[in-house]
């Protein structure tokens, strides 16, 4: 389903092979966004990883992020050096859900504690409240597949 303004118009709305096709053509560019941001440590990297950044980039917008880079336990607070992803943990009622960023099952305090790199969407900061649950919905996709 398209909702972003850029993507909706007459073709977009009435016309479902259009609606398809726009669909898969934003699709393509959230994978191949992925794809860029997990090439920049590409060791380890597989399919399963491409595809969750770009459903989570398809739901969340092309700017944001499945995983980040840890440069080691010294820099990024004891989480262990490669690829991590951006842990949520779920109130208990789904909504809100809470920055979990080392994956301990318990939430984040605000702020980044991580010291985890600005990303496209700008800095990781403010309190720990998630804007969206992109994350979330990769997790569910992937399991569908």
């Amino acid at each position: 389903m398209l909702t972003s303004s850029e993507f909706i118009n007459i073709n977009t709305i009435w016309n479902w092979k259009e609606n398809i096709n726009m669909a898969m053509s934003y699709f393509q560019q959230c994978y191949d966004a992925s794809v860029a941001h997990l090439n920049t440590h590409p060791a380890g990297v597989d399919d399963e990883m491409r595809r969750l950044g770009a459903y989570n980039r398809y739901n969340g917008g092309l700017g944001d992020r499945y995983w980040w880079w840890s440069d080691g336990p010294e820099t990024n607070n004891g989480v262990e050096e490669g690829w991590t992803t951006f842990g949520y943990k779920n109130s208990g009622t789904g909504w809100p859900a809470y920055r979990d960023y080392n994956n301990d099952g318990v939430a984040d305090p605000d702020g980044n504690p991580y010291n985890i790199p600005d990303g496209p969407s700008g800095p990781i900061s403010g309190d720990n409240v998630l804007a969206n649950r992109a994350a979330k919905y990769a997790d569910v996709v992937i399991l569908l597949e």
